[in-house]
């Protein structure tokens, strides 16, 4: 398969075109270099819609693929790294390494071998940032950023890491071949890269670098865009405490790519995940506009925009466009030069993005409350006509909004309420109630007695282990019964331990012990144990129990995986006790909870048969539920919900509009008229009637959802 053309090679961390470089370094004026803040000379000089093959370079007369003449510690083609690696070619180089082609024994795929230059190892903090660009780009485990696999050192002691030998072009060369990118395909590119970047501030990791040209663009199989964010060679590792790991830079130090830079960066500041946001505005409005929101004839004058301009309106740095003024707004929220003032962070961004990409609406009130939020965003710059338009918008929306009450409350409490993020969780079978009584303290009595005593009767000879462990057994299943758990567990335990001695690990007395210990800690939601006890049980030979029994306790095993994270475990579990309640016609009270985490798992992927499944799982335990009758209408409710979302998914909008209202009259039933847990369907709902253009309906149901947030202010803030 070919993987790189002349235009499409690339270092898939420094972001560098990997071609030959046969520009020269862009001219710096003197004065201008005395008024740089230390460390600006780290800066890329490259120019909008140019990959980082002209980054800045000195001695510009060497041509990276004859590198050979440099350094014969780079001399690596047909050689063997660590036994693993087979070097191929040469690729070409970066300010800071050479990338090679390599083809990994060990993973058998090509992959591309970067290895720092020889002349900064004698560098302790180039060395230092190398290794931290490893780290940060390790840690990250997302589909739209680039992987790395391995990092160590040549036989000569130079320090090298493998990553993805990807193939595709860099956004900036698509920007630049397109001149921009249409709406639908570059909200595509953004929610992916909103995501990634959300992924990576998870893991404590600040890119500080973000730009077309460290983004890379390729097809999928079903030629849809994947892109892969690459270049972690300055990303910033925080702590939990926010701080940073490794202070490789000091506060007043610059490093990045002019004009992607937030005005923090630009000052030196210290940064944090919202410097990422605005370059990631940048990058937006390069690629939807087809030029940088700052243009300046040096890097100074670049920075000193970014510090205290707002950039041009789409309008005015591109008539010709016609973009919606809803993206128009979050882009500028990007964009706002005081970092409070920007949007929180990029879960928040990819979810105004998604909305924008699912919906493609021009509703009027978004479009008024987007209108409003630019007005602000750009106060400073407005020109006459600007300020009289704003004026005349600010008129209308009083106007339009008096009639409903307060429109931007309307608009901040259907975007923004917490209630928005309410996730609704399934109605479980609850562990055995606890009861206090005197028949409770003569058992608590025994179990004390029995434990006092136990080892002098055993000795003596007046009880034997098989005795001793039947009264404990029997204890602790009255225990279990009164909902004591702990004491309860602690019979058990002992139990065990004389069973094991009397009757033998492989028994069955043995084996139920082991499910009665597994039972008492999962309820007592101590998973790890209980997945201990559970799985003993799964692979005992003798435990004699009906296949209804041995679904519930794969089931079980599967709630562990699922709690303690791991999902993967957790759905092969799951599969099992399903497979075994389909092929034996038996049912429990734990069949449809199994059903819909199940499905809750399965939902979460992008393939149709896993979605496919996911519906079936969810249509099984609403049936099942519905039947049961009323004591589960939050159940019935919650998988008419997910049902909808997962035909969403599916783009089965029609399909899903009908479940989306059968989910908002179930609710409705379930919870009551005016609970505010209704509004997450109830703006699924809207939104869905909006997507099949029955707009009156879905700004009613708009309004109703508001109507319930206003009544229950007080409620939502204390939950919040």
């Amino acid at each position: 398969m070919a993987i790189f053309t002349d235009d499409t090679r690339f270092c898939p961390q420094d972001g560098t075109r990997l071609a030959e470089l046969n520009g020269t370094a862009p001219e710096i004026e003197p004065e201008s270099l005395e008024a740089l803040p230390e460390g600006l000379l780290s800066l890329d000089e490259s120019k909008p819609g140019e990959d980082l093959s002209t980054t800045k370079t000195f001695n510009t007369n060497i041509e990276p693929l004859q590198i050979s003449s440099m350094d014969s510690r780079l001399d690596l083609v047909g050689q063997v790294i660590e036994e693993r690696y087979d070097i191929l070619e040469t690729l070409g180089k970066g300010g800071m390494s050479v990338v090679f082609k390599a083809r990994d024994r060990r993973l058998k795929k090509d992959v591309a071998l970067k290895v720092l230059m020889p002349h900064l190892t004698a560098d302790a903090l180039s060395i230092q940032r190398f290794q931290q660009e490893a780290s940060a780009a390790s840690n990250l485990d997302h589909p739209n950023i680039v992987k790395v696999y391995n990092v160590g050192s040549t036989a000569s002691g130079l320090p090298f890491m493998t990553m993805d030998y990807l193939s595709g072009r860099s956004l900036s060369a698509v920007v630049k071949d397109a001149g921009r990118l249409e709406y639908a395909e570059a909200l595509n590119i953004f929610i992916q890269l909103a995501g990634a970047l959300a992924h990576a501030h998870e893991k404590g990791v600040i890119h500080r670098d973000l730009k077309p040209s460290n983004i890379i663009v390729s097809s999928s199989g079903d030629e849809s865009e994947v892109v892969k964010i690459v270049d972690f060679g300055i990303a910033k590792l925080l702590s939990q405490d926010g701080h940073t790991q490794a202070k490789l830079t000091q506060t007043g130090d610059v490093f990045g790519s002019p004009h992607y830079m937030s005005p923090e960066q630009c000052l030196g500041g210290e940064l944090d995940e919202r410097s990422d946001i605005y370059s990631m505005g940048c990058l937006m409005y390069e690629v939807l506009i087809g030029r940088t929101p700052h243009q300046g004839e040096s890097t100074l004058h670049i920075l000193h925009k970014h510090i205290s301009e707002t950039p041009p309106s789409f309008k005015s740095a591109a008539p010709q466009t016609n973009l919606p003024e809803q993206l128009e707004a979050v882009v500028f929220k990007c964009l706002e030069r005081k970092r409070e003032d920007r949007l929180p962070s990029m879960t928040q961004l990819k979810k105004e993005l998604t909305r924008l990409y699912l919906l493609k609406e021009n509703n009027p009130l978004r479009r008024l409350a987007a209108q409003l939020s630019l007005a602000w965003t750009k106060r400073p710059k407005l020109s006459k006509r600007d300020r009289i338009f704003t004026g005349v918008s600010c008129i209308l929306a009083v106007a339009i909004f008096a009639a409903v009450g307060s429109g931007y409350s309307f608009y901040q409490q259907t975007n923004y309420s917490p209630w928005l993020n309410y996730s609704f969780s399934w109605i479980t079978p609850p562990p055995p109630a606890r009861i206090e009584s005197e028949k409770v303290a003569i058992v608590l009595g025994n179990v004390d007695m029995i434990m006092n005593r136990a080892g002098k009767l055993l000795k003596e000879g007046a009880e034997t282990t098989d005795t001793m462990a039947r009264q404990l057994n029997n204890v602790a299943e009255k225990l279990f019964r009164y909902g004591h758990l702990e004491d309860a567990v602690r019979c058990y335990e002992n139990a065990e331990t004389y069973t094991k001695e009397s009757a033998g690990a492989n028994s069955i007395m043995y084996s139920n012990l082991l499910f009665s210990l597994g039972k008492c800690y999962f309820f007592l939601e101590n998973y790890p144990k209980a997945h201990v006890y559970l799985v003993k049980v799964q692979h005992h030979a003798e435990w004699a129990a009906s296949q209804n029994m041995r679904a519930e306790l794969d089931a079980m095993v599967g709630d562990t995986w699922f709690f303690m994270g791991n999902a993967n475990e957790a759905v092969e579990c799951y599969e099992k006790a399903m497979g075994r309640w389909f092929n034996y016609g038996g049912k429990s009270p734990r069949y449809c909870l199994t059903a819909v985490r199940l499905a809750d798992l399965l939902s979460k992927s992008e393939l149709k048969s896993q979605l496919e499944s996911a519906k079936k799982y969810y249509i099984l335990a609403r049936e099942v539920w519905e039947k049961e009758g009323k004591n589960n209408a939050s159940n019935v409710a919650n998988c008419d919900f997910k049902i909808a979302q997962t035909l969403m998914a599916l783009h089965e909008n029609e399909n899903a509009l009908k479940e989306f209202g059968k989910a908002n009259r179930d609710w409705q039933t379930a919870l009551g008229k005016d609970n505010p847990r209704r509004v997450p369907v109830l703006m699924a709902y809207s939104n869905a009637l909006w997507n099949n253009e029955n707009y009156d309906k879905a700004l009613l149901t708009r309004l109703e959802c508001w109507k319930i947030l206003m009544a229950g202010k007080d409620e939502v803030q204390n939950n919040e």
